[in-house]
């Protein structure tokens, strides 16, 4: 498991338990499955371009260095929004 999976997942969890309703960790369980699957294809596409060389696998690596650090972004920012409703979360 990547680095970057490893801090997702403890993100993901941390916002999983401060959910209140059981449709919003659905959501929030759909939204991850969703993301996971794009960041695939989106990662393939990427190494695609330099398939059969030695950089296809550099690429898709740095692709998902890149693609986890804009979610980890969007789940901060889901973060925010729950602190903003709930008052003070732990951090």
């Amino acid at each position: 498991m990547w680095p970057g999976d490893r801090r997702i997942n403890k993100e993901v969890r941390l916002l999983f338990n401060l959910l209140s309703t059981m449709s919003q960790k659905r959501s929030l369980v759909k939204a991850e499955e969703t993301w996971l699957v794009s960041r695939l294809a989106d990662c393939q596409s990427e190494s695609d371009i330099y398939q059969g060389g030695s950089i296809a696998p550099v690429q898709y690596g740095l692709c998902e260095v890149s693609e986890d650090q804009a979610r980890s972004a969007n789940l901060y920012s889901y973060f925010k929004l729950l602190e903003q409703d709930a008052g003070p979360v732990p951090a």
